[in-house]
């Protein structure tokens, strides 16, 4: 078939600033032709792009794009995205930087070769739920929000612009995902580690939300010379490991995780009361949370009646204690709340 090309370089609309291809009806471009825009294109109407149709200035998008064709973008300086509309293009070849200042959806595939897209006020990179993209490098990838619809098995083309720093997610209950990469020591956020947490990338974190309230994903990350092989995550102030490289919404995934990697052994949190059987003294041990955490700590008989309660820090919690003079003998239960556990131990008072 004899392909029909088009080179748009003189303009619709002229202004003084600069010149501009300006679309304010229907466009169509048919399977096997081609064009090419040489200026900024600003679309006001219906675009239909079933061929090729290649970008070298920036695009505006305040109408309606139908793309099953290929869109690429192989300007001579960076492109601007912008608009009032979402823009959605089926497949997309990226050979120079982008810059999204509305949002870029991808029907099918996006073939990074040369170039970064970044992302601006929080608008992001969606890939739609039978999505893919292939190429990703140091040389061209994504510098800020990623988005992934229906993500049971993806990997996410972030890095910082310069270094491609993507990870995978694997049986994903989500049904969407949101990524980004930060090259920033996540110390910096908060450097309190939990006990059990040995060692901690502190070169880069990536932040995971999901628009699922029931959601959990796996993370892959690859292997370099900071990766420890689990993942640390910031959970209510405090760096710890995850025991399956899991996360999910019990962590505040549907709120947005801080992760990196991370190498530790998972301590039980778990309490105990010793001597027991007491006659009235006894120490509470307090293992596997951090000495900052808060806690409550109560004493319960067997009336369900409250007769010790006790809050504080781990730290200041973890004490010796006096129970009432006036129990009798009786069985009570030790009951200790931090954060969304409670842990219970039975406590005999032999008098």
């Amino acid at each position: 078939m004899k392909k029909i090309i088009y080179s748009i370089g003189l303009c619709f609309a002229v202004t003084q600033l600069s010149a501009q291809v300006v679309s304010g009806t229907a466009l169509f471009v048919g399977e096997g032709a081609i064009i090419t825009f040489e200026t900024d294109v600003v679309n006001t109407g219906e675009i239909t792009n079933k061929g090729k149709m290649y970008f070298r200035e920036n695009v505006e998008n305040n109408g309606n794009i139908e793309s099953s064709g290929l869109a690429i973008f192989d300007g001579y300086k960076k492109q601007k995205l912008s608009g009032t509309e979402t823009t959605r293009f089926s497949n997309i070849r990226l050979s120079n930087d982008l810059e999204l200042n509305s949002p870029l959806t991808v029907g099918n595939e996006l073939a990074f070769r040369r170039g970064v897209i970044s992302t601006v006020n929080n608008n992001a990179l969606t890939f739609d739920e039978t999505a893919f993209h292939s190429g990703a490098s140091d040389f061209s990838h994504v510098a800020g929000n990623v988005q992934k619809l229906r993500a049971e098995s993806f990997e996410f083309p972030v890095g910082d612009g310069t270094n491609y720093r993507g990870f995978e997610v694997q049986d994903a209950r989500s049904k969407t995902l949101l990524a980004e990469y930060f090259a920033v020591n996540p110390t910096e956020l908060r450097a309190e580690k939990a006990q059990g947490l040995e060692a901690m990338n502190e070169y880069e974190y990536w932040m995971l939300r999901s628009t699922d309230a029931d959601a959990q994903v796996k993370i892959n990350l690859a292997p370099s010379v900071y990766d420890y092989g689990q993942i640390a995550y910031l959970k209510k102030g405090t760096w710890t490991v995850s025991d399956d490289n899991s996360l999910s919404e019990a962590m505040g995934l549907n709120k947005g995780i801080m992760f990196t990697s991370g190498r530790g052994r998972l301590i039980q949190k778990e309490i105990g009361v010793w001597p027991n059987p007491t006659q009235g003294e006894f120490n509470l041990k307090l293992t596997g949370m951090s000495p900052d955490t808060e806690a409550v700590v109560e004493v319960v008989n067997q009336d369900g009646r409250t007769i010790m309660h006790l809050k504080g820090s781990v730290r200041d919690l973890r004490n010796v204690y006096q129970l009432p003079q006036n129990l009798p003998t009786t069985q009570l239960t030790i009951r200790v709340v931090a954060g969304d556990e409670v842990m219970t131990q039975s406590l005999v008072l032999n008098r």
